[in-house]
This record gives structure tokens, sequence and C-alpha cells, in this order.
């Protein structure tokens, strides 16, 4: 055991936030040296972490020389299962409380977290006099941590592709596919998306719907499906697909008036001929289950797309599957909501399905 097997560890276990990941495992390459330190060879502790009574769940309190010859209780963990989720839990301690709302950006995660304590304590405890001195200090370290993250990304990078490795026959790349439900809940709010004006069905709730169709289909044929509801800002919430092979953010279109018809969009920007190929298929897919029109694949700046595409899959969308707001006459009616979501969810699955396979 070592340290490629904690990076497989950390690609593959689910956190609350996929893409702060390259921070976490940044951390553990300045922190750990590689790997190289006694605390990771010994003890399975990549950061660093010194014990504290929270930690109870997840490690044991060991005792440990530091490189500056000061002893003290470390964390001490059976595994790297335990390690990548401990880390989460020394995070949520009362020193980090409000790191959530600095998730936009793993820098942003970083900066936090060094200020809020992580480095030489918090920041706003320090005396006036060495505030300076302790600002530059922390700074460094954010600094140290940014630059390795190109070498995380490289390295999750290299787990995938030994993953691959391992099932020949998977359609996948590297692993699988990644389910965004459009709206739900988001830093300090919640956002419905749109609300149907008679019965209040919201957005968010078909979104739900057509989301775990979807990934019952895939499932079926034996794709690796992770589905992420809600928590993040847009951006975080597509760049939280980090690793993955396909981004899809599931949404319900709404209009005033009277309108009709499955489509989906790539990144106006970032886009490339892989997110507009299953775009199109996706529209097509979803408009033939539903017999509705196909509004084709289309552009657009979407925050969530923008996300995905700089964390690197190989194809990002956003589909609609159709139109909630009443109509004249109703199509579909409110009491057939939850079905066409659920068939156009199995439709979305099958052009994703598709895809994969012509483009395994």
């Amino acid at each position: 055991m070592g340290f490629s097997d904690f990076v497989k560890v950390l690609s593959d276990t689910p956190i609350e936030f996929e893409h702060l990941k390259v921070a976490q495992l940044a951390q553990a390459i300045l922190e750990s040296g590689r790997g190289s330190s006694d605390l990771f060879a010994l003890h399975k502790n990549p950061f660093g972490m010194k014990y504290r009574p929270e930690m109870a769940e997840f490690a044991q309190p060991v005792a440990y020389t530091d490189h500056a010859g000061e002893m003290d209780d470390y964390c001490e963990f059976e595994s790297y299962d335990n390690a990548v989720l401990g880390y989460w839990r020394f995070i949520d301690r009362d020193p980090y409380s409000g790191w959530r709302h600095s998730v936009e950006t793993p820098a942003d995660y970083i900066r936090f977290i060094a200020f809020a304590g992580y480095v030489g304590g918090p920041h706003a405890s320090v005396p006036d006099g060495r505030k300076d001195a302790d600002r530059k200090s922390k700074n460094a370290y954010v600094r140290k941590v940014r630059s390795l993250f190109d070498e995380a990304e490289d390295l999750f990078r290299a787990s995938h592709a030994e993953s691959a490795q391992d099932n020949p026959d998977g359609i996948w790349r590297h692993k699988g596919v990644f389910i965004d439900v459009g709206h739900g809940a988001k830093p300090g709010r919640y956002d419905p998306g749109a609300v149907h004006r008679r019965t209040e069905i919201t957005e968010h709730q078909l979104n739900l719907v057509s989301a775990a169709a979807c990934e019952a289909y895939l499932a079926n044929q034996g794709v690796p499906v992770r589905v992420d509801d809600g928590k993040k800002g847009n951006y975080s919430a597509g760049h939280a697909s980090a690793g993955y092979d396909v981004f899809v953010s599931i949404h319900h279109n709404a209009v005033a008036g009277n309108a009709q018809g499955a489509e989906a969009f790539s990144h106006a920007g970032k886009g490339t001929q892989a997110d507009a190929a299953l775009a199109k298929a996706a529209s097509a897919a979803m408009a033939t289950e539903l017999g509705i029109r196909d509004r084709g694949a289309k552009l657009a700046s979407h925050g969530v797309t923008s996300g995905a595409r700089d964390a690197g899959v190989r194809a990002a969308i956003l589909a609609e599957v159709y139109f909630m707001q009443d109509q004249s006459p109703p199509n579909p009616p409110a009491s057939e909501f939850q079905d066409w979501s659920r068939r156009g969810g199995e439709a979305l699955g099958r052009a994703i399905h598709d895809w994969l396979i012509a483009n395994v």
C-alpha cells in the first residue's frame, strides 16, 4: 500500500464537493511529501492532521514527533478510506465554520481553511503585531498548495486510466456518467426552478424523477453513475464531475404561453464537437419518446456546463426534458408530469449509452 493506492481511494470515494478533491490531494502531496513521510507510511495520515476528540469515528491518537522535533497526538487511520472521510470531519469542526460558503473553486477553499486555522491557527486570533507575518505565512501555504493542483489532476488521470485497464470491456474510459439534478439546494438557499402555477409542482421535483430514471437505465447497462443533487453553485456543480466521461445537468423548461419540445445545450464558448453530438442525440431521443418537437442541440453559456468543461469530462450537456407550464390544451396535463419525466429521463439515458458505445 502506498501513495498511488491512497490516490485511487480518494478518486473513488464520493465526497460532498467532488471538485474539491484536487485541493484535498494537493494538500496530501504537500503534507506527506508525496507519501514519503513517516506519518503517512506508518499511520496512513497524508494530511498532517493532529488528533482532536471529534475525530474518534475515523482515527485514533498516536504520539508522533514532527520535523521540528515536537511531539503531539496525531491522527492514525486504519485505512485510506477513513483518512479521506476523516479529513472532512476534521474540516467540519468549529475552527472552520462557514467553509461551505467558500467552495466555488478549490483555490477559494484552500485560502479559507488556511486563514481559518489549518496553518498556524486562526488568523483572526493572531495579535496585531504579528498579523502581517501570519498573513504572509498563510498566503505562502496557499500558493504551495495551488501550485500542486496540476500534479494532483495528473495523478487522478493516471488513476482513472489504471481503472479503465482493469475493466477493458467497459464502454466508459473513466468513472462513467455524472448526473446533476438541476436546481434544488444551493449555497444559502433553496431554488425550486420553475413552479407549475396550479399544482405548485416544482421543476426540481421533476428533475429528480428524470435523474432517477436516467440513472436506472444506465446502471442496468452496467455503466457507473453518480447523481448529485444540489448544495453547490452552478459552476461548482459542473466542476464536481472531474474524472467522469459524461456530464449531464437535467432540467425542465417553462415559458409564458404555449411551447413544447425537448432540447439540449452545450456551452457556447467552451463546447466541443462531442458536446454538440451528445446534445443532438439527447434532444432527439427525448422528443421521440415523448412525441414532442425536437428543438435540437443549442448553445448557451450555462455556468454548470462551463464547470464541467473545465473539469475535463469527455462530453458535457444540459438537457431540458419538456415544457412544464400550463398550456391550452395542456401538453402534458400535470397529472402526467411524473410519467413524462420518467420516460424522458430513460430516453436521455439511452442517448448517453449510445454515445458511449459510439465513442468507446
